[in-house]
């Protein structure tokens, strides 16, 4: 790769001569042909665009009362290119980016001054340029309007975290719907077990009663009188009657329970 050229230093007086003469392409071929002899233009109008040409790409002037001096000095050196002021007094080179509100600067500004004649774009340049920005800003009309035939289909970042925002509500009140029912069926479920542990133990002690009632039954004698006993009958032989009666179900309770013999 081949080293790039120092930049030349600014001619200060070359470029102030030239304030008058028509460099702009939209100047009249008759004024074009008397500047290139070195002689004054006779038109007024070509006279007042006797200017240097501006790089294709510099922000005009509504773009830089709305940038920050920080941006300013951020800008690129082709940008840093003199201005003819023919209405302040005196009549003076202005930079075209180095001024704020209420001030100016002379040009050459430090950063012409310091970067000499690279603040400059070369005329072939500047019109090649300007070629491929137009076709550059069709491309970028071309993909607005297509874009345009997609806005509001697709959800914007804020509909989309609004739709994430609800779904997490909605999972969150689920699972709370779940959890309280999962705590209710376990406290019904408690219940239901204390009542069969209630229930357990009310048949053991029935359980435990009834053993012990036969076993009492068991002890005592049975009635040896030869008759049978038929059902809500009572017994014939009371009076021979030494113990309890094995009736089956309808006899009388003191037919079938312990009786004590009347005497």
């Amino acid at each position: 790769m081949s080293q790039p050229q120092p930049a030349e230093p600014l001619d200060l007086d070359a470029i102030q001569a030239r304030h008058t003469l028509p460099v702009e392409p939209n100047g009249c071929g008759t004024c074009r042909d008397r500047a290139r002899d070195g002689q004054k233009p006779i038109h007024y109008g070509c006279e007042r665009r006797a200017t240097l040409l501006p790089a294709p790409d510099a922000p005009d002037y509504e773009t830089l009362l709305d940038l920050t001096d920080a941006q300013r000095r951020g800008l690129p050196t082709r940008f840093h290119t003199p201005v003819w002021e023919g209405n302040a007094e005196p009549n003076a080179w202005l930079c075209a980016v180095c001024w704020g509100d209420g001030w100016v600067t002379q040009w050459p500004c430090p950063t012409a001054a310091e970067h000499g004649s690279d603040v400059f774009t070369p005329e072939d340049l500047a019109e090649r340029a300007r070629t491929d920005v137009e076709q550059l800003l069709a491309r970028v009309r071309e993909l607005e309007a297509e874009r345009a035939l997609y806005v509001g289909v697709e959800p914007t970042i804020a509909q989309e975290l609004a739709y994430r925002s609800s779904e997490i509500d909605r999972l969150e009140a689920e699972y709370e719907r779940l959890r309280t029912a999962w705590h209710s069926a376990k406290t019904r479920a408690r219940t239901a077990r204390e009542h069969l542990e209630l229930a357990e133990h009310g048949r053991d002690c029935a359980t435990e009663a009834i053993e012990q009632l036969q076993t009492t039954l068991s002890q005592m004698p049975r009635c040896q009188a030869p008759h049978p006993v038929a059902d809500d009958a009572r017994c014939e032989l009371i009076i021979q009657h030494p113990g309890w009666h094995a009736a089956h179900v309808g006899a009388w309770p003191h037919a079938s329970w312990p009786f004590t013999p009347q005497t």
